[in-house]
């Protein structure tokens, strides 16, 4: 099989096998991405823990919620008590920041040390997770960010824009519009907006305690609170 490490891409890997008659069955890819996650393991030094869903095309809830603090907690325990450096490989579109926050007290209160990888996609709260670490590493066309939290799998950003959208357009056509907004504006509760206002405002505190605690605790000049400030607004 041809060498992974040296293909940019996985799907230039898959025609290159395809090229060259190679096996692609299932047992065949499952031995090719535990030899992947070995040799990072030895490149880094450190234990490797991989949290990836799929992004498009999903009939199952994909996203960072509560249940996966289990999972997290039964992968950090079964790594040995001495080692105080991890990396964490992510591919996710994102979740609930209260969950991302339980994640990263599970991480940290174990780990001195804390490596993300990004292969492809972190967004929303595993952008947040990512900003948690001391160091980011990307694959040049990876891609992550804004840091806005998920409401049952939808960012708080898009309630909150479809909801002044439609007052913008009630202001512009005065009274007599409203009963053809009145549909839309059921849609959206007050306790929703309040919620989404909650996860945004949480998600920006977290992620700049994180960012001044790890990635730029060696930083303490004005400048540094700017470079926070920018990525929390993004």
């Amino acid at each position: 099989m041809p060498e992974f490490a040296r293909i940019q891409d996985w799907h230039d890997y898959i025609n290159q096998c395809r090229q060259e008659n190679k096996s692609l069955d299932g047992v065949t890819l499952f031995n090719l991405r535990k030899e992947c996650y070995s040799k990072i393991e030895k490149h880094l030094n450190r234990s490797l823990i991989i949290y990836a869903t799929k992004i498009v095309a999903v009939n199952v809830p994909n996203y960072i919620d509560i249940g996966d603090v289990d999972g997290f907690t039964d992968l950090v325990n079964s790594i040995s008590k001495e080692k105080k450096e991890i990396a964490v490989m992510i591919h996710s579109p994102g979740g609930f920041p209260d969950a991302t926050e339980r994640i990263v007290n599970i991480l940290r209160n174990r780990f001195d040390d804390v490596i993300y990888l990004i292969p492809h996609s972190a967004y929303s709260a595993a952008t947040m997770l990512a900003m948690s670490g001391n160091k980011i590493i990307f694959h040049p066309s990876a891609a992550i960010g804004p840091i806005d939290p998920q409401i049952g799998g939808i960012p708080a950003r898009t309630f909150k824009r479809g909801f002044e959208k439609i007052k913008q357009k009630i202001v512009e056509e005065g009274p007599k519009s409203l009963p053809v907004y009145i549909p839309l504006l059921e849609k959206y509760s007050i306790e929703l907006l309040e919620l989404c206002d909650d996860a945004e405002k949480l998600s920006k505190e977290l992620v700049s305690n994180w960012l001044e605690q790890y990635m730029f605790s060696n930083s303490k000049d004005k400048k540094n609170n700017e470079r926070i400030k920018k990525i929390v607004d993004y």
